[in-house]
């Protein structure tokens, strides 16, 4: 993807936000690595327990991590909103 005139290649996803599945390590992470360099805001989806993964992008107010098993059909519990 080419950059626009003027603007930097660090920025091209300011302002956006991407969920990464399977964003606590391996190639999910290195996802999350780059799309945080370009600018976005990272949410981390994994089976797997992600907090180690957002501490080591040391980015915390630009990344949130979540487990979750995104195969599942059925949730385990409906989100009801902030409380």
């Amino acid at each position: 993807m080419a950059s626009g005139a003027g603007q930097s290649d660090a920025v091209r996803l300011e302002g956006q936000g991407a969920i990464i599945t399977g964003g606590a390590a391996g190639l999910g992470l290195a996802y999350a690595r780059r799309f945080l360099e370009e600018g976005a805001r990272v949410l981390i989806a994994d089976i797997a327990d992600p907090a180690a993964a957002a501490g080591e992008l040391e980015r915390s107010r630009e990344v949130q991590a979540v487990r979750t098993d995104v195969a599942s059909h059925s949730p385990s519990k409906p989100w009801s909103g902030p409380r």
